[in-house]
């Protein structure tokens, strides 16, 4: 079994903390029996935060933040641990550079794993320390390789290693008036239940506007193949296996600075994928049958059906031809800015600029497709569909083991973490999430609600089944709001601060902050759900499931026509509105206006409310 290794670091810029257990520099065994057996549980757990994020990281930039630490950790480090060692140590003594180790030998069959969190305005450390540590999942997880340390200037971590072939966290924070816990669950996918979990509690005081930053680290490399079927597969190295990752059919892809993706579709059209599990196809794109973007990170360039190539000013420019630049069919764009492609010989030539002549590359032969690689060399997809190596144009091809079998790929800087877009009140009130509209349903939290609202720092506002309202930093960590009921909908005014609400009696409550008092609307009733709309304007339900509209708070109500018949409401940035129908499936509304029908959304249901995600 391969296991991946996992370093957690918590980096807390802005000041040092006080180190009582374990001693500076200490890095030290935790006890299985105590710690990891001892919480050992085969109970599925929800997922703490729908904003999940995968993590790996790039050896340069840990070995930048631990370079200052080596040769102080080194003693301290558990010699029976060599990942441990070699990570922190100096590793000369077992006849290893540790530098050339990590870089030839880890990042090739493992890979590490590091979270950083920047908090600013953090004053008063007190202490810090890992705790409540969990084992869900025992198959995924090595549990003897725990291994727990701190440092004196703040880092402290948790190391240990897994079993999966992609990593995933998913961070919420528990604040108190003394003491704060950070809560990270570690995930096999941004759409599973953790496997494990732990805590890490300190001491501080936080002021009320602190920035709550996490930033992401992945592996290098990541690729992306296209295999002989025309699905897509993922693996985290040349020699990690391959998984896969959709089962939407393509013939070839980019991936763009903002982390999504352009897609080449079986109709030889193109697709804009922020997600590999979420494309929408361009209008006016087609045909082509290979597709990569130049140095300017603006423009397309692409293979026509006639093997020449062809350019477009942004994804919705028109395609213009590159006069005398065929034939080939496939073309890539190296770091350097030189204009790869591959010839109906599956040989290889080359351009320096989008202009200049082709320019044959002695012994390149034979490969059907090339990508580019971040370090400036590039691959070839060679006819038993396997990858091949070159550093160089002038290079000797290298054999890649374990790369088939893919006719297409391509080495990504980080995978695009799905957004969260919907969360629904299922049938028994708990919450579900949807990562695209027409998406199946994902369990988030088995917290159960009436309805909420999400803020702008990402944290939300039940109502709950007791018709109080619940702040939640995440959608498993929620708390009363003391003095706050009795309201049946809730959602925010424009100004973001301002809640309004339903209350038991049909009328409009609205409170300043979270934990303002109630105050009546008048001639605001009888309403059983209430939305803002992105303009600012009020939308209601009554209870004859027609749709009312006030353009203010204290405006009359209106009767939107055509507008029957749902119970619960909510509008999409792009100012679409969402119903809940009778039959608890979502329905979908461009507009307002009579003319507009409700067009019911694929695989939604079945939902008592729904609220859409900022």
């Amino acid at each position: 079994m391969i296991f991946l290794a996992p370093l957690i670091v918590l980096a807390f810029s802005t000041f040092a903390f006080e180190t009582l257990k374990p001693p500076v520099f200490a890095v030290v065994p935790v006890s299985v029996s105590k710690i990891a057996a001892a919480n050992v549980s085969t109970t599925p757990q929800p997922i703490s935060n729908p904003g999940v994020h995968p993590f790996l990281y790039p050896y340069d930039e840990l070995l930048e933040l631990f370079g200052v630490y080596l040769d102080s950790v080194h003693d301290k480090v558990p010699h029976s641990d060599i990942q441990v060692e070699y990570l922190f140590g100096s590793a000369s003594s077992h006849g290893f550079d540790p530098v050339a180790f990590m870089v030839d030998e880890v990042l090739e069959t493992e890979a590490f794993v590091a979270v950083m969190l920047n908090f600013d305005d953090i004053t008063n450390p007190i202490g810090n320390g890992v705790s409540n540590f969990k084992v869900y999942n025992e198959s995924m997880f090595d549990i003897n390789s725990v291994r727990t340390f701190t440092i004196e200037n703040g880092y402290i971590g948790i190391y240990f290693k897994v079993s999966v072939p992609s990593i995933w966290y998913s961070i919420s924070i528990d604040r108190g008036e003394q003491t704060n816990t950070i809560h990270i669950d570690i995930l096999a996918g941004a759409k599973k239940s953790p496997f494990a979990s732990f805590d890490i509690g300190f001491g501080v005081s936080l002021n009320p506007d602190y920035a709550f930053i996490s930033r992401t680290f992945v592996p290098a490399p990541i690729f992306v193949g296209i295999s002989t079927d025309k699905t897509l597969w993922q693996k985290l190295s040349p020699s990690s296996p391959w998984f896969q990752v959709s089962g939407t059919p393509i013939i070839d892809l980019i991936q763009l600075p903002n982390l999504s993706f352009i897609t080449v579709g079986i109709d030889n059209t193109l697709f804009t994928c922020p997600t590999l599990e979420t494309c929408t196809q361009v209008p006016g794109s087609g045909s082509v049958i290979s597709i990569d973007v130049l140095t300017d990170k603006k423009t397309f360039i692409g293979v026509g059906m006639d093997y020449q190539l062809y350019t477009r000013s942004g994804i919705s420019g028109p395609w213009s031809l590159v006069a005398e630049s065929g034939k080939v069919v496939d073309v890539t764009v190296l770091t350097n800015g030189v204009i790869l492609g591959t010839t109906l010989k599956a040989t290889l030539v080359y351009r320096n600029t989008l202009t200049s002549k082709w320019i044959e590359i002695p012994k390149s032969c034979c490969v059907s497709r090339t990508a580019a690689l971040l370090n400036g060399g590039f691959v070839g997809v060679g006819g038993e569909y396997a990858l091949y190596r070159r550093a160089t144009l002038e290079s000797d091809w290298e054999f890649l083991p374990g790369t088939g079998s893919v006719v297409s790929v391509v080495q990504v800087s980080a995978m695009p973490v799905p957004k969260l877009v919907l969360v629904g009140v299922g049938m028994d009130s708990t919450l579900w999430g949807k990562y695209s509209l027409a998406g199946s349903w994902s369990l988030l939290s088995k917290t159960k609600a009436l309805d909420l609202v999400q803020m702008p720092d990402g944290s939300f506002v039940t109502a709950g089944l007791d018709n109080i309202l619940y702040h939640c930093q995440t959608l498993t960590s929620c708390t009363q709001v003391v003095g706050s009921g009795a309201v049946t909908s809730i959602d925010l005014l424009s100004d973001k601060r301002t809640f309004v609400g339903v209350g038991m009696d049909g009328l409009l409550y609205t409170r300043v902050g979270i934990y303002g008092g109630w105050n009546v609307v008048w001639n605001s009733g009888t309403v059983i759900d209430i939305t803002v709309l992105n303009s600012g304007a009020l939308l209601g339900t009554g209870p004859d499931k027609y749709l009312y509209l006030r353009d203010k708070l204290t405006a009359d109500w209106k009767i939107v026509k055509g507008s029957c018949c749902v119970s619960r409401t909510a509008q999409l940035p792009d100012g679409s509105i969402l119903g809940v129908g009778g039959n608890n499936a979502i329905y979908q509304k461009k507009d307002l206006l009579y003319t507009s029908p409700w067009v019911e959304v694929p695989n939604s249901k079945a939902v008592l409310s729904i609220e859409t995600t900022n």
